[in-house]
């Protein structure tokens, strides 16, 4: 045990290292553009910096943790299989987005729907970069206090071209709008969204993203409390997961 912290601690402070001098660079360089050219396109800079420090980063394993809540937030798929992607993840991110029309369904298939894994969703929306990811967030929240989470999470996710560069007040009306396709009680969500009422919520899942080196979207904790989490930073392809996946469910 001794030497997997060790081995957990130097991985740790390499991924610090060169997270952080990769953000660095981002938000130096987003502090200049905007002095020349606006907010919006120190934003766009920004956003295009991280995702492109997130290719870089890619790797299927990078760390080592023990323990990784998840919450109370929702399941997909059997509670007690005996393996866990806890996914930290946001609405508005490209890949994000990604990984649910690209890896999520072939997850599906092959370890979640036959009982060998579930999948736990948990709120990371980086406003800096995704001035939207909140108010989804939050509206999903919603949805799932109505028993409709993951038809919701989807339709974000088959929409985000259509919302993700809305201004506020007609992000809300689309929100809401979604809310009525699912047949939810509209009043309930409604007043749900407008009082943000699982601000507390999301705000507690972006703390645990922090406290476990979460630095962007989406990131995935792969494991379980036994015999600890694997970390899966970016978007990731399925044969990545299965290699980690695998591998967890032999040890």
């Amino acid at each position: 045990m001794k030497d997997n912290f060790n081995l957990k601690n130097l991985v740790e402070n390499n991924l610090r290292i060169s997270v952080v001098s990769g953000l660095i660079i981002v938000f130096v360089l987003g502090y200049f553009i905007g002095i020349e050219s606006g907010q919006d396109i120190v934003r766009k800079q920004e956003f295009e910096k991280l995702e492109q420090r997130m290719e870089e980063l890619k790797t299927p394993e990078i760390s080592l943790f023990f323990q990784i809540s998840k919450d109370n937030d929702p399941i997909l798929g059997d509670p007690k299989a005996p393996i866990s992607i806890i996914e930290f993840s946001n609405y508005q991110c490209q890949f994000c987005a990604r990984f649910y029309s690209d890896t999520l369904p072939l997850l599906y298939s092959e370890y979640i729907e036959t009982g060998k894994v579930n999948m736990v969703y948990r709120d990371f929306p980086i406003q800096k970069i995704y001035s939207n990811a909140m108010s989804t967030s939050l509206a999903s929240e919603c949805a799932n206090e109505q028993g409709k989470f993951w038809e919701y999470h989807d339709m974000l996710f088959e929409t985000q071209n259509s919302w993700k560069q809305s201004k506020s007040d007609l992000l809300v009306l689309t929100l809401k709008q979604f809310a009525k396709e699912l047949d939810l009680n509209q009043d309930q969500f409604d007043s749900c969204l407008d009082y943000s009422k699982y601000a507390e919520e999301v705000n507690q899942d972006m703390a645990d993203g922090e406290k476990y080196l979460v630095l962007g979207t989406p990131t995935f904790f792969v494991g379980n409390e036994e015999i600890g989490y694997s970390s899966i930073f970016g978007g990731q392809t399925f044969s990545d997961f299965r290699i980690v996946i695998d591998e967890k469910l032999n040890q």
